[in-house]
Formats: C-alpha cells, structure tokens, sequence
C-alpha cells in the first residue's frame, strides 16, 4: 500500500470522529462529492460480491442440498446457506450493502444539523 494511503489510513483511525461528520461539517463540496463517489464504489464493491457469493457458494450448496448431499437432519432445499459466522449468508450481505449505501449524504442533509 502506498505511504500516502497509510497515513490517510492512520489519520481517519486516530480521528476522533467519523469521516462521515468531517464530510458533512466541511461543507465543502469536493469532499461531499469523493466521499458518495467512495460509498458509490464500495457499494458496487458489495453488489459485486453478493453475485460472486449466489454463483459459488450459494448455488452450489442449494444444489447440493436438493441432491441429499447436505446436512440430511434439515428438508432438502429449505435450509438457509449459512455465512462463516452461522449467519444467513443473503441476508447478512444484503444487509451489509444496504447499510453501505445508506450512508450516502443527499443535498437534503447537507443543510441539516446531524
């Protein structure tokens, strides 16, 4: 990672506040416009991920389970595919997306106190 990345990198961890409300108290709008352009790509990041995820893992596995492979104490098809954490892997990455491009600021909040 380039020294420059780094240290905006130790910069944003050692801040106090989230870069979120530096954009927003900054008024400025070259920072609003690169922060949305950051969550735009960090959310087509997560879309990207989720059809990788539907096409390897979770393809596969409901496969897998509609031939008896999987676990045989659940109905063949029913069972959630479950994340590395025991999570349901759909919903937690859509959830994730979801909570990514909510952070996105419109106009709107830009005027108002947060």
């Amino acid at each position: 990672m380039p020294q420059t990345h780094r240290t905006f990198l130790h910069h944003l961890s050692s801040n106090p506040w989230p870069l979120r409300a530096l954009v927003l108290d900054s008024a400025n709008d070259e920072a609003l416009e690169a922060y949305n352009a950051a969550v735009q790509a960090l959310k087509g990041f997560r879309d990207a991920h989720i059809r990788i995820v539907t096409i390897y893992i979770m393809g596969p596995a409901r496969h897998a389970q509609k031939q008896g492979i999987a676990d045989s104490d659940n109905d063949a098809g029913t069972r959630l595919v479950k994340g590395t954490g025991g999570t349901d892997l759909a919903t937690f990455l859509k959830s994730v997306r979801d909570l990514t491009a909510e952070t996105i600021i419109s106009e709107e909040m830009k005027f108002k106190d947060h």
